[in-house]
């Protein structure tokens, strides 16, 4: 079910995309520079998201640094409260 699943959705994109380059893209007019324009736009986007996500990451990775120190103190009480 798996493969067809993923045929049947490669199929539906390619047939998009040819659609959208065939009838769409000659009505909407598009020269080279409006694609060097995106391609600027998309770079400043995507500076944004990486370091969004950079922060992201090391919010996440101090945030697991406490809970695993917090969680190494209440082990080590709770083997010395066992060891009474």
């Amino acid at each position: 079910m798996g493969p067809a699943i993923i045929v049947v959705h490669c199929g539906f994109g390619l047939t998009g995309l040819t659609l959208v380059s065939r009838f769409l893209l000659p009505k909407l007019k598009i020269q080279i520079h409006d694609s060097e324009f995106s391609s600027a736009m998309l770079q400043a986007v995507m500076v944004f998201y990486g370091l969004a996500v950079a922060l992201i990451a090391v919010t996440v990775w101090q945030t697991y640094s406490d809970v695993s120190k917090i969680v190494s103190e209440e082990a080590t009480t709770l083997g010395a409260l066992y060891a009474m």
